[in-house]
């Protein structure tokens, strides 16, 4: 098992924003993401990886499937990681920005009701608002 805090450096790291390339961070989130095993929170990678890239491309059909695998399988473990809230909101923020409604809320109600994550609602204006309205819009 890979620390998240570690594949997450990593991830920020290869982003092209700081060191790396877009294809460089979606590799990695890939290959993270495709060696988590069942409930481990480092499947998130795949998100951050399409987060950290141009958010119009999640709405590519094929993007969205790797993602909803990944975040199936994370889902289907046992909780019980100090980082699953964290995952869940990614996988919350993602799925709600890409329109699939049922997985958005059902991440999101696993999240709890807690602040939100900056990496996962702030690559828009307003996160807290953003936030919010999801909130509002899958209840």
């Amino acid at each position: 098992m890979q620390s998240v805090g570690v594949a997450w450096n990593r991830a920020q790291a290869l982003c092209r924003k700081w060191w790396g390339s877009d294809d460089e961070v979606l590799a990695f989130g890939t290959d993270v993401a495709g060696r988590a095993e069942a409930g481990d929170p480092v499947a998130v990678m795949l998100a951050v990886a399409h987060l950290e890239n141009d958010l119009a491309a999640l709405a590519a059909p094929d993007i969205r499937a790797a993602l909803a695998d990944v975040a199936d399988r994370f889902g289907a473990g046992r909780p019980g990681h100090p980082r699953v809230r964290e995952a869940h909101h990614l996988f919350g923020a993602v799925f709600f920005q890409v329109g699939d409604e049922e997985r958005a809320r059902r991440h999101l109600r696993l999240a709890g009701r807690t602040s939100p994550h900056p990496l996962a609602w702030g690559y828009r204006p307003a996160h807290e608002k953003r936030f919010t309205k999801a909130l509002r819009a899958l209840r």
